[in-house]
């Protein structure tokens, strides 16, 4: 109760630009912390570097592809034909989020 309480006092009055990029960094290393986690259950690797490797081609793949999702069937399909893909495409980050968080809190790295 305390925290929730110095937390919403420090959003408050702070500078909305600092703000809007600390939520952004917060999303971005959130990503990448589900990243490892997909690696991990299905890519896992004994190397360090291999899997540092691993998780930022995962995270710039759903990047691209997202951003590709997005952007190409509105212009083929028009904008009223490409809501329920968008709904898809949310739901899908929502699963990738709550799987890949789970498996990296879960399953343990044993690096050589």
């Amino acid at each position: 109760m305390i925290w929730i309480s110095i937390q919403t006092l420090i959003f408050k009055t702070m500078n909305k630009d600092l703000k809007s990029i600390l939520i952004s960094l917060s999303i971005v290393l959130l990503y990448f912390y589900a990243a490892a986690g997909v690696v991990k259950m299905i890519w896992n690797s004994k190397k360090e570097n291999v899997f540092n490797a691993r998780v930022s081609f995962i995270s710039i793949m759903m990047f691209i592809g997202t951003l590709f999702m997005l952007v190409v069937p509105y212009h083929l399909f028009g904008s009223q034909s490409v809501t329920g893909l968008y709904y898809c495409i949310i739901a899908f980050h929502i699963i990738y989020l709550f799987v890949g968080t789970f498996a990296n809190s879960i399953i343990e790295n044993h690096y050589e």
